[in-house]
């Protein structure tokens, strides 16, 4: 299934598969990092998030990857997406979990198991940051799945 949604200048086709509408101009960090250096970090670090479906990710082996420190890669990312790495790591999540319980009927496995893979591993929690960025939990979701199935079939 795919949706579209706007986030701070960024648009989300699919489970979360972001690009931006505009390049922002980045401006220089206040101790004269150019924005070449931003960009080639946040690159760096989307592919590699991109790659990685499980939620083992972490923002240290980003930096690591990218050869920034976590200031650098916080602003990189603060900067062009308008959030730290570690939220955009766990929206991405958000998303995957999403698709996979959209693709879901209810009783045939819960949403504990569903969300394990991605790195959740504390249900309520999940549960929670999944409500404050769709607007429903996760089980509202199956339970809509569910509904309309059965209005299609």
């Amino acid at each position: 299934m795919t949706h579209t949604t706007s986030l701070t200048g960024l648009t989300m086709t699919g489970p979360f598969t972001p690009f931006l509408s505009a390049t922002p101009e980045l401006p220089f960090h206040k101790r004269g990092r150019p924005p070449v250096m931003l960009r080639r970090a946040l690159s760096t670090a989307m592919a590699k998030i991109d790659a990685c479906d499980q939620g083992s990710l972490r923002v240290d082996e980003l930096c690591v990857l990218a050869g920034v420190s976590p200031r650098t890669m916080r602003t990189a990312f603060q900067v062009t997406l308008g959030m730290p790495p570690s939220q955009y790591i766990r929206r991405r999540r958000l998303h995957l979990v999403r698709g996979t319980v959209q693709e879901q009927h209810p009783g045939q496995t819960t949403i504990a198991a569903l969300a394990h893979p991605y790195g959740f591993h504390h249900p309520g929690r999940m549960a929670a940051h999944y409500h404050s960025l769709f607007g429903e939990y996760p089980s509202d979701t199956l339970r809509r799945h569910e509904v309309e199935q059965t209005i299609i079939a």
